[in-house]
């Protein structure tokens, strides 16, 4: 079990880094593995990975499918933080296809899930991705909650992806209502935390 996590969050890093092809080659070993093993709760976790690295690479259909086992074995086990990303990703991948009404309602239930079990980073990006979506829909006002709420959050977690991803957002809003000053203090703050040694 030990070597699947450790095979899956290498991956991820790479994911994370933009490095698809070499996120790719390690999911499906991770993956094999975890079935070999009977690690059901691994396989809920690789199978969505690999859907968003299906998403990413234009493969939509692939990821819908990817994510719909993901969330039937994840629903299976009752295993709730599984079963918000398998939600959030299809909401993620929802966006992406433009079909913005179903993907409210995936990440609205996605936030719920994080908030439920109070999985902070969770809820965090499932924030982000909703002020994105109501920015489509033309709703700066639950947008700038939205994202409001998402930095609240990605202040008490240690991660600097979402602390970075949420300074980003209410930057991207405030230069779209001509706040420059704020627009620059908060991509500062998110270089700052992407690299700490730099002097602002």
């Amino acid at each position: 079990v030990r070597a699947t996590w450790a095979i899956a969050a290498m991956s991820r890093v790479y994911l994370r880094q933009g490095r698809v092809s070499e996120a790719q080659a390690g999911f499906p070993r991770g993956l094999a593995l975890a079935e070999r093993l009977g690690d059901e709760l691994s396989q809920a976790g690789l199978l969505q990975a690999l859907g968003d690295v299906a998403r990413r690479q234009n493969r939509d259909a692939d990821a819908l499918v990817l994510y719909q086992k993901s969330a039937a074995i994840a629903g299976r086990l009752g295993a709730e933080p599984a079963i918000g990303l398998a939600v959030f990703s299809l909401g993620a991948l929802h966006v992406k296809q433009g079909r913005l009404s179903d993907a409210e309602t995936g990440l609205k239930r996605a936030l719920e899930i994080a908030e439920r079990g109070g999985y902070e980073m969770n809820a965090a990006n499932a924030l982000g991705a909703l002020g994105s979506l109501y920015l489509k829909q033309g709703r700066p006002d639950d947008a700038r909650q939205a994202f409001e709420r998402e930095a609240a959050l990605a202040r008490r977690v240690d991660d600097p992806a979402t602390q970075i991803a949420a300074s980003m957002n209410l930057a991207s809003l405030h230069y779209r209502d001509k706040r420059y000053p704020d627009a620059l203090q908060l991509a500062q703050e998110a270089l700052r935390v992407a690299q700490p040694s730099l002097p602002i």
